[in-house]
Formats: structure tokens, C-alpha cells, sequence
């Protein structure tokens, strides 16, 4: 699943003399986990005398002690190189959690376990979870190279809302080894872990949620409960409609709906008189942002090896302070607004510049342009390379003999920027990164 298999040469050899073959351990490939809890060495991923791999997609592992092709065999001696403390610690107290094969716990226990325990230690802003302080914690004790080791995306510069409670498909919306680090430094070890865990299950469940509301009652009519519910809804979120509002305040919508629906659609209406009166005011600032944009959005076209879309946000990244997508398309900033109109990228402009920097770098490296060379070089998909390829008849081989002018190759398609594709080809294609481009315009 991790796309890793990984070995420790002393448990290979252990193994051996202990049961009489050697076998590949559940421990060492938990996620993040690069060291051997049992030994402390780094764990081997390739044969390190040819880099060979010993994880082939769709191919079954190699035996521990089968000979490599270059003749490298796992039982014979070599050096092992030990792993640092904190590599060995992570990979112990993953060792102890496994062999603990603790229960499935619900998300709403495990959360309430991180930010109790968060709190003892002094990791907390007010009545909240202090993650900010959480993650500075984590950073000081195992430093960067270390969590880089451990947490891929932390690795590739993914750092902003690396601690979050939130969720995704009744799970929290964090990868497993980030999680273990996080519970390591938290609780110490997986007796205390688990401890943490059985008491805050035990909390959660002798709740009474009855109880809990019917003290909360409020004294008042049900008219006017509901009215200052809905009230307060619309005072936090100016602007929203009636489908939010049954969305998020479904008995009180409905009775009101029902009962009062004369204050209920007044007081939307006035809230949305109250909103369009705000955002008339136009800002101080929107000339100066929208020569901003005007200057900057022909960097972000330039073509690039790690060129980016030209959307909304990525153009409101060039501002010198924040400003949210709401106001910025709204009365504050009229003329960022036409601005951003103006030169929102489509995505079949951008599978264009991409592809065409693809096809420029093949005739910089001399490279043959086959399949084998492009999927080297791209994540463009293949329908929509054989697409651009057959739309502007271009012969690969011709072009690639001579060296390519990526900006003179774009303009000479002579498309816009809000170019829509090849006729035919309005379709939905593979790839995670197609499908975030495709939701973020």
C-alpha cells in the first residue's frame, strides 16, 4: 500500500537462526516508520550495493535470502547503519502499538484524547487545542529532518494545517503516521496511550446528551428561541439564504417556516439589504491591487517546469495581504474582480502549457518522444496529449530534433487563455490533481 518493502539485515539473520527462515516484518512497514524497533538500524528499501528496489508494482517480493541480480544477498555480512533516537523511539512505540492491537476507536473519542492530553501539557490558546504550539513542540524534539522522514507531505513543504481535528468520512483528516507522531509525543508510550484512550471512551459514553439539552433549554417560548437562533445565525453569516438555513437549522427553519414565516423571510431579506449595503463601499485599495494582478498574472502564464493553474486563488496569492475570494468578486474590489475575469486560466490552456513545456524539455534532453519519455515528464493525461497532438497536427519527431521556444510554440497555437479544448473532448479525465484544478475555477 506504501509502495515500500523494507528490511532490516539484522532481523534477516535473527530470523534465520531463531525460526529457520527469514520473513518481512508487519512493524517495519507501518507508515513513517524508517528504523528497526528491535536494533535500531535503518531499514533497507533497495539493495544497497545496485539500488535495485525489492517493491515492484503488481510483482510479488523477493525471497529475504534469494541472491539480487547483481549478487548482493541479504544474509551476508554488511554494514548497518543505526538510525537516530527519535527514529528508534517512533518505531518502538509502533512496534508496542501493534502488539497492543488496540480496538477501533471513534474519532470524536480520539480527538477529545488529543486535546485533553494537548492541554496538560500546556498546548492550548483560551478553552482550544493550541496546535500552533503543538507543532512548534513536535519541530523542537525531532526536528525537521527527522518529521521529514516520518511525514512525506511534510517532506514536499506541506506544513500549513499539519495538526487538524477535522473530518473526512468519520475519520480524522490526517494520514496514520503523522497521527502516531503526534501520539508519541503526547502520551510518551502505548500503555499510556491506550490507558488515555479506555478513559476517554468511558467519559464520551456516560454522557446523557438528554440531560445536557434539556438543562441548556431555554427558558423563553419556542417562537422566540427560534427566532434568536435564526438571528444569531444570520449575524455570524451575512449574506446566507434559505437553503443554508435548512441546511444547518433544520427545526427551526421548519417551525418558523410554519408558524412565522413572515419574520422568517423578512429577516433574511434584511439581512441580505444589510450585506449588499456593506459590500457597496468600494475599498481603498482596489486600484492598487488590480494593477497588481495585471503585472503579476504574466509570471504565473510564463512557461515553467512547475507551472501552476491561473485561477482565482493562485492570482489572489500575488496580492500583498490577504483578501478572500468572496470579497474579491464582489462590490469592495470591482476592478480586481474584472481583473480576475479577465484572466482566469481554463483548464485546457493550462494541459497546454504544460504539455508544451513537456514536448520543449524532450528536444532539450534529446529524448525519444514516446510514451516512456512523456510519462517521465508529465501528468498530463494521455487522451488530452493525443488530443492536442492531433488538434494542431503536430509531428513530435520533427520538432523535438531542434530545440523548442516554449512561449513562440504557445502563441503560434493562437488559442486564449479561456481556450476550451478540442471539440469532442468535453469529458472528465484521470488524476487527482485534474480533479482539485477542476474545483478550484
Amino acid at each position: 500500500m506504501n509502495s515500500r518493502a523494507k528490511i532490516c539485515l539484522a532481523c534477516v539473520q535473527a530470523d534465520l537462526i531463531e525460526s529457520g527462515y527469514a520473513y518481512w516484518h508487519r512493524a517495519h512497514h507501518v507508515p513513517g516508520v524508517t528504523a528497526c524497533w528491535r536494533h535500531g538500524v535503518e531499514l533497507l528499501q533497495s539493495c544497497p550495493n545496485c539500488s535495485h528496489p525489492f517493491y515492484r508494482k503488481n510483482k510479488l517480493l523477493p525471497g529475504l535470502t534469494d541472491d539480487c541480480g547483481c549478487g548482493w544477498n541479504a544474509v551476508k555480512p554488511a554494514n548497518r547503519l543505526l538510525a537516530s533516537n527519535e527514529e528508534r523511539e517512533y518505531a518502538i512505540f509502533v512496534n508496542d502499538i501493534l502488539q497492543r492491537n488496540l480496538p477501533s476507536v471513534d474519532y470524536q473519542v480520539l480527538a477529545a484524547c488529543y486535546r485533553r492530553q494537548a492541554k496538560k501539557h500546556g498546548f492550548f490558546n483560551g478553552n482550544l487545542m493550541g496546535s500552533a504550539k503543538l507543532f512548534t513542540s513536535i519541530r523542537d524534539k525531532f526536528g525537521d529532518d527527522i518529521i521529514s522522514k516520518i511525514d512525506l507531505a511534510y517532506a514536499a513543504g506541506v506544513r500549513r494545517q499539519w495538526i487538524r481535528l477535522s473530518t473526512t468520512r468519520g475519520q480524522l483528516d490526517m494520514p496514520l503516521a503523522r497521527h502516531l507522531l503526534i501520539s508519541l509525543h503526547l502520551f510518551g508510550s502505548a500503555e499510556k496511550f491506550e490507558k488515555c484512550l479506555a478513559e476517554e471512551s468511558l467519559l464520551v459514553s456516560s454522557e446523557n446528551p438528554t440531560v445536557r439539552l434539556k438543562e441548556k433549554a431555554l427558558p423563553e417560548s419556542k417562537k422566540k428561541a427560534y427566532q434568536e437562533k435564526i438571528s444569531i445565525i444570520l449575524e455570524v453569516k451575512p449574506g446566507v439564504g434559505l437553503d443554508y438555513l435548512w441546511a444547518n437549522a433544520y427545526q427551526a427553519t421548519r417551525w418558523l417556516n410554519e408558524n412565522d414565516k413572515d419574520w422568517l423571510l423578512s429577516a433574511i431579506t434584511r439581512d441580505v439589504k444589510q450585506k449588499s449595503s456593506v459590500e457597496s463601499v468600494v475599498s481603498d485599495e482596489d486600484e492598487k491591487y488590480a494593477n497588481i494582478l495585471k503585472g503579476g498574472v504574466e509570471n504565473l502564464y510564463r512557461i515553467t517546469q512547475k507551472q501552476v493553474r491561473v485561477n482565482i486563488s493562485n492570482m489572489l496569492a500575488l496580492l500583498p495581504r490577504k483578501v478572500s475570494r468572496e470579497r474579491a468578486t464582489q462590490n469592495s474590489f470591482p476592478l480586481v474582480s474584472e481583473q480576475l475575469e479577465l484572466h482566469l486560466e481554463s483548464l485546457w490552456h493550462f494541459r497546454l502549457r504544460r504539455f508544451i513545456w513537456t514536448i520543449s524539455e524532450i528536444a532539450r534532453l534529446k529524448l525519444p518522444p514516446n510514451s516512456s519519455s512523456l510519462k517521465l515528464l508529465t501528468t498530463v493525461p494521455h487522451v488530452a496529449r493525443q488530443a492536442l497532438i492531433n488538434h494542431f497536427e503536430w509531428d513530435l519527431d520533427s520538432m523535438v530534433k531542434e530545440s523548442i521556444d516554449g512561449e513562440m510554440m504557445l502563441r503560434n497555437t493562437g488559442v486564449s487563455r479561456q481556450w476550451e479544448g478540442p471539440p469532442g473532448y468535453d469529458m472528465p479525465m484521470g488524476g487527482n490533481a485534474y480533479m482539485e484544478m477542476i474545483a478550484s475555477k
